[in-house]
């Protein structure tokens, strides 16, 4: 077998940026929406090279929302314009 990731090297290459962003989450109680959920957001859009993100919380949140949006329940515009 060929291994594709090692994430047990990756997680201690890390664990300490790791372990500080659990504590402070757990820390502020805040697991969903709140700061950190916004930096990543903030971040995620910067890396993407667009001005907005969102997050959602599961892969069938996701589907929703992209179903949502195929029917126009949801103003997203994947035309690069903004609703």
């Amino acid at each position: 077998m060929i291994p594709l990731v090692d994430l047990k090297t990756q997680y201690h290459n890390l664990k300490s940026d790791i372990d500080a962003a659990i504590a402070r989450v757990l820390e502020n109680t805040q697991f969903a929406l709140g700061p950190a959920v916004e930096s990543f957001e903030r971040d995620f859009s910067s890396y993407c090279g667009t001005t907005q993100t969102v997050s959602v919380n599961s892969g069938t949140s996701a589907c929703a929302s992209r179903r949502r949006s195929d029917h126009g329940a949801l103003h997203i515009r994947r035309d690069g314009g903004d609703d």
